[in-house]
């Protein structure tokens, strides 16, 4: 009965690299606080798929136009 051998080389080291960079599916998940809205579609597969509407923004959206005083 002959030993297994053991992975080295590049590609194990290059599958290790890959797997610690994963990223965490729950850190984009926002503030309960911040949701306003929640949608959920189901598609024709069964998958289940949720929608959230949130009063965040992005850095890269334009300011909200600021509210005067109404007279």
């Amino acid at each position: 009965m002959a030993k297994a051998r053991k992975k080295t080389g590049a590609r194990t080291a290059r599958r290790r690299r890959a797997k610690a960079r994963a990223p965490d599916p729950l850190a984009n998940i926002p503030d309960e606080a911040t949701i306003v809205g929640r949608d959920t579609l189901i598609a024709p597969g069964g998958a289940r798929f949720t929608i959230l509407e949130t009063d965040q923004t992005d850095p890269y959206d334009p300011p909200a136009p600021k509210r005067g005083r109404r007279r």
